[in-house]
Order: structure tokens, then C-alpha cells, then sequence
């Protein structure tokens, strides 16, 4: 049981991990939206998305936890 415990909470993890690959690999491709040029935008980016991967992991093992699967 523990090891289907922990299976579940690093698909969980590689899950959310994807996402942030998939939004980072979009921003970085070679389309033209208006903020190239902008530093600060690539950092904005990739702050939000790092939070947004850890609060996302958060609430999803949260959930997990709350229906009692781990």
C-alpha cells in the first residue's frame, strides 16, 4: 500500500511538472507576441508558472488526502 501511496502522489507530481514543460516550451518557441524584448516578461512567466505548478501540487495531494486515497 505505501508503495501505491507514493506512486500516486509522483504521477501526481510528474503530472504537474508536464504542464510547466508545456508552458514554458510554448513561450519559449519562436512566435512573435509582443514581448520578446521584455526580460522582466520571461521572468513574470516563468515565476507564475512555477507557483501555479506548486500551488496546483498542493491543492491536488490536498484532494487526495481529503478523499482519504493516501
Amino acid at each position: 500500500n505505501q508503495l501505491i501511496k507514493l506512486e500516486l502522489v509522483l504521477t501526481t507530481a510528474t503530472l504537474f511538472v508536464s504542464v510547466y514543460g508545456v508552458v514554458a516550451s510554448v513561450f519559449g518557441m519562436n512566435l512573435r507576441n509582443g514581448s520578446e524584448d521584455s526580460k522582466s516578461a520571461f521572468v513574470l512567466v516563468n515565476v507564475a508558472c512555477a507557483a501555479g505548478t506548486v500551488l496546483a501540487f498542493i491543492a491536488a495531494v490536498t484532494y487526495i488526502r481529503f478523499k482519504r486515497i493516501v
